[in-house]
């Protein structure tokens, strides 16, 4: 047998050297695998954390006038899910990217499973609207419809020039404003006269001021919808092809801490009922503005039980974001749909549309609504 020697006359074993440069490697691929096994271990965490909060805010029951601090902490949280699960969907959707790319396949399937679901919401939107386009056919000629313009001018900080050319452009018959301010009626109050004969102004110095113009005659105008409503939302009744369309100017408190979430709760729940009451004596509903929370939520289901529909689900184009506006150039994309038109009581939507920024957090939201005639069995 033939012994290598090393120059100082010692053994040298040439066979271990492949045996330690195979050590080498598997340590060295162990150190960069290391990386990607943590990565994957907080994918899994977040898959499973955003799968039982998803379980949660489906299940979890709303029940809007529970005023118990422990529910309405619980409930805040489920709401702030299902308010924020299209963006639960998009982080997701990073995991499923990550899954595929390390071929981690029961990862990439479970994440792009989540994904799904916490993007249904989107999905049914964006198909509803697919199918519309795909099925529409000759337009029939419609009877005028109404034009409802609603902005929230953010303390009435918005821009004028932008604010102004938005109302001039597209010329509605009934303009709701939020956040109308003293400052507001100095800035806007003699130009919207001007154009708009019938108003109702309610100005205050914080976020829950109102004003309301119209170009049709107002009558049963309101100030106050409900006791349990502790801040203005403005209710008139207008003529529109021969048929009264009662107009609420909404805005509801935002759910900024637990306790404002308690009475964003009371005053939805009241809302619902207030509709409830009036399509139940056969009106014609209008409820337009800021409602601080999303036709997904529970709040939206409360409204959509009492028998309103979104005007935005009917007709409208996209995911209906409106805040936040002010949050830099990609913030349509992530935005959400604060700012709703709600009809009931033989209403029809022709067209919904958000409107471009006007230097507000929240966009504008025009509809155009046509009357319908109602059957109703004996």
């Amino acid at each position: 047998m033939e012994v290598n020697t090393g120059a100082d006359g010692g053994v040298r074993n040439d066979a271990a050297k492949p045996a330690s440069s195979a050590a080498r490697d598997v340590r060295g691929a162990g150190k960069r695998e290391r990386p990607l096994r943590i990565i994957a271990a907080l994918g899994w965490v977040a898959v499973g954390a955003a799968s039982g909060g998803m379980a949660f805010a489906a299940c979890w029951p709303a029940r809007l006038d529970e005023t118990g601090t422990v529910w309405v902490a619980v409930s805040w949280v489920a709401f702030m899910i299902e308010t924020f699960a299209m963006h639960a969907g998009v982080a997701i959707a990073a995991v499923v990217g990550f899954a595929l790319l390390t071929r981690r396949w029961r990862m990439a399937l479970a994440a792009l499973l989540l994904s799904l679901w916490c993007g249904w919401g989107v999905i049914g939107t964006l198909a509803g609207q697919g199918l519309r386009a795909v099925t529409a056919g000759t337009e029939i000629e419609e009877p005028a419809a109404l034009r409802v313009l609603s902005m929230n001018v953010l303390y009435s900080r918005a821009d004028v020039d932008r604010v102004m050319a938005v109302i001039e452009r597209e010329r509605p018959d009934v303009l709701l404003i939020q956040e109308w301010t003293d400052a507001a009626e100095t800035r806007y109050g003699q130009r919207l006269r001007a154009m708009f004969p019938h108003a109702m102004v309610w100005a205050q110095n914080d976020a829950f001021g109102q004003a309301s113009f119209s170009t049709l005659e107002m009558r049963d105008e309101r100030a106050y919808l409900s006791p349990r409503i502790m801040n203005p939302q403005q209710s008139f009744v207008v003529e529109h092809s021969g048929a009264a369309v009662r107009v609420v100017n909404v805005h509801l408190l935002p759910p900024v801490s637990i306790g404002y979430f308690r009475l964003q709760r009371s005053e939805t729940a009241a809302l619902a009922e207030f509709a409830r009451e009036r399509l139940g004596e056969g009106e014609r509903l209008v409820l337009a503005g800021d409602f601080n929370a999303t036709w997904a939520s529970a709040h939206g289901r409360a409204l959509r039980d009492a028998g309103l529909g979104s005007a935005h689900e009917v007709a409208g184009v996209g995911l209906g974001g409106t805040w936040p506006m002010n949050a830099g150039p990609l913030a349509r994309l992530g935005a959400i749909g604060l700012d709703q038109v709600l009809v009931g009581g033989g209403l029809g939507v022709r067209s919904m549309r958000v409107l471009e920024n006007i230097g507000s957090d929240h966009a504008p939201v025009l509809a155009e609504l046509t009357v319908r005639t109602v059957s109703r069995s004996k």
